[in-house]
């Protein structure tokens, strides 16, 4: 049986798919997540300061220093446990 992500996990994918900056659509591709998941984990992520979004000609949304400490200590978490799929 197939267990799905915690909202941790779910956080911490989209934050490494967007290190160098990316639009909604690839964190959505890269998270593997649909479009209401991935906005409703989107708010979170801004309103908890752990991501920024950059106006331009396309909305992209990168992690604040925040975010970066998070995504840190959370894959240091996934390196000690070890990855099960």
């Amino acid at each position: 049986m197939l267990k799905g992500r915690d909202k941790i996990q779910i956080l911490g994918d989209m934050l490494n798919s967007c290190k160098d900056g990316a639009t909604l659509t690839h964190i959505r591709s890269k998270a593997n997540l649909n479009y209401r998941v991935a906005r409703e984990h989107l708010k979170l992520l801004i309103e908890k300061g752990l991501l920024s979004e950059m106006n331009g000609l396309e909305r992209r949304y990168r992690p604040t220093e925040k975010g970066r400490q998070f995504l840190e200590i959370f894959n240091k978490i996934k390196a000690l446990i070890g990855k099960k799929e």
